[in-house]
C-alpha cells in the first residue's frame, strides 16, 4: 500500500475483517500476509497541491475529482485553491475515518457548496475501512455523512 500515513495495525484489522466476509484461499492468505510482513519500505517522492498542479492549464471546468489517497484525503482537499474549487463539477472520494476526517471533510464539501452522499459497502461494517463521498455542486448544499452538522438547505 502506498500512503503518506502508514497504520499497519488499521491495515491488518481491516484484511482480516474481509478475509472473513470473502474466505479466500489458505494459499492467498498466506501469500498476502508474507508480502505483508515484508515492513515499510519509506521513499521519498515528488508531490504538489491540487493549485499547483491545475495553475497555467486553462482548465476551466473539471467534470469529476476522484481522490483515493490512503488517509490523506483532508491534505489533497485543501491543496485546491479558493478560487479553483467553483470549477470542480463532481468528486469521489475514498475517505478513512480517522479522528472524525469523515464530518470534517463532508463539512468541507458542504461549506464549498457541493450536496454529500456518504457510500459504504455492507462488507465493510465492521472494519475502519473508508466511507465513499460522491459530492456533486448544487446551489443548496446538503450533507449526509455520520456525525456531520450541516448547513440548512432553504
Amino acid at each position: 500500500m502506498s500512503t503518506l500515513y502508514v497504520d499497519d495495525e488499521e491495515d491488518r484489522h481491516n484484511v482480516r475483517v474481509l478475509f472473513e466476509q470473502f474466505d479466500p484461499s489458505a494459499e492467498f492468505r498466506a501469500n498476502f500476509w508474507a508480502d505483508f510482513d515484508r515492513g515499510t519500505l519509506q521513499e521519498t517522492v515528488p508531490m504538489t497541491t491540487l493549485a499547483d498542479a491545475l495553475s497555467g492549464t486553462g482548465i476551466d471546468e473539471i467534470s469529476f475529482l476522484k481522490i483515493d489517497v490512503e488517509r490523506a484525503e483532508l491534505e489533497v482537499l485543501n491543496g485546491l485553491a479558493d478560487d479553483q474549487w467553483p470549477k470542480v463539477r463532481r468528486l469521489a472520494i475514498e475517505v478513512h475515518d480517522r479522528n472524525g476526517r469523515l464530518a470534517e471533510i463532508g463539512e468541507l464539501l458542504d461549506r464549498r457548496g457541493y450536496r454529500v452522499e456518504c457510500l459504504r459497502e455492507e462488507y465493510f461494517s465492521g472494519t475502519r475501512h473508508p466511507y465513499g463521498l460522491r459530492s456533486s455542486r448544487l446551489t443548496k448544499a446538503r450533507s449526509s455523512c455520520p456525525g456531520q452538522h450541516h448547513r440548512s438547505s432553504q
